[in-house]
């Protein structure tokens, strides 16, 4: 029952992420002088969905369909930018989004370990 609660809450923070940062990525902002921290952002914001998704979703099987739904979920944001007039695609803003997931893979292979032996 705890489970099945966890579960969907961390189904809808996921659904939420998404929905806050599809809404960023296609928002009109005025771009502020000094340092951008756009890469960074991207990166962070994909090595927290992966985690998400993970949680909310955590079948061994399906690790591949998750990460190839953020791949396209990256991938849609900049075909999407690259229609609209304010915004410009970039390939550097994809490539953020999977070293991302790529880091999140990393860090989850390296912590693995230290979980199974803290909680079993």
């Amino acid at each position: 029952m705890l489970m099945d609660s966890l579960r969907l809450a961390f189904k809808t923070v996921f659904v939420a992420s998404l929905v806050v940062i599809a809404f960023l990525a296609f928002a009109e902002f005025d771009e502020s002088p000094g340092l951008s921290y756009d890469k960074a952002n991207h990166l962070l914001a994909f090595l927290v969905l992966a985690g998400l998704a993970e949680l909310a979703w955590p079948a061994p099987a399906l690790v591949g369909l998750r990460l190839a739904g953020l791949v396209l979920f990256g991938l849609a944001i900049e075909l999407v930018q690259a229609a609209l007039p304010y915004r410009e695609a970039s390939g550097w803003d994809l490539l953020a989004d999977l070293l991302g997931l790529a880091l999140y893979l990393i860090l989850r292979r390296l912590t693995r370990p230290l979980a199974s032996r803290l909680f079993g």
